[in-house]
């Protein structure tokens, strides 16, 4: 509601452009929010080697001797499991924009396959949004959106 000091044509404006900065601001912080989101799994998959409740990947729990020895001879670590054998996994999740909004899809569907088998051998859910993860995102959409109001407040000198 505007003060003593502004008038209803300002408080109009000040909706007007709101409504106009909310449309922007919907697409573009759900793409900053999916870029980050994406290289939060990123980290959590390939480099800690966890799967979407934060539990390690084990060794016996679908990584046999066999590959160890396999990527050993590849001159890959064997220490623990990251998933990253020649990177193409790990550089495949992308950010798209579609009907429903922003997604993270597999940019071929060679590494969809690749890592429905790795959910499967492993018997657990691995590319997917953590909670924390997921949470994260919506706060920095969070912030955004409060951002964009203050800042549009400022402009018209409205208190929020």
């Amino acid at each position: 509601m505007p003060s003593q000091n502004q008038s209803n044509e300002d408080y109009a404006k000040f909706v007007e452009d709101l409504g106009k900065g909310i449309a922007l601001f919907t697409e573009a912080s759900t793409e900053i929010a999916a870029v980050q989101l994406n290289n939060q799994m990123r980290l959590r998959i390939h480099e800690v080697g966890a799967d979407a409740n934060g539990e390690v990947l084990k060794q016996g729990r679908g990584y046999t001797e066999a590959y160890a020895k396999f990527r050993q001879g590849l001159g890959r670590q064997v220490q623990k499991i990251d998933l990253d054998l020649f990177g193409n996994l790990k550089r495949s999740p992308t950010v798209v924009k579609t009907t429903q909004g922003q997604n993270i899809i597999f940019n071929a569907q060679e590494q969809t396959e690749k890592a429905r088998g790795l959910e499967k051998r492993f018997n657990q859910q691995i590319f997917f949004p953590s909670n924390q993860e997921a949470e994260v995102a919506l706060d920095t959409i969070e912030e955004q959106f409060n951002e964009l109001i203050n800042e549009l407040a400022a402009r018209y000198n409205f208190k929020v």
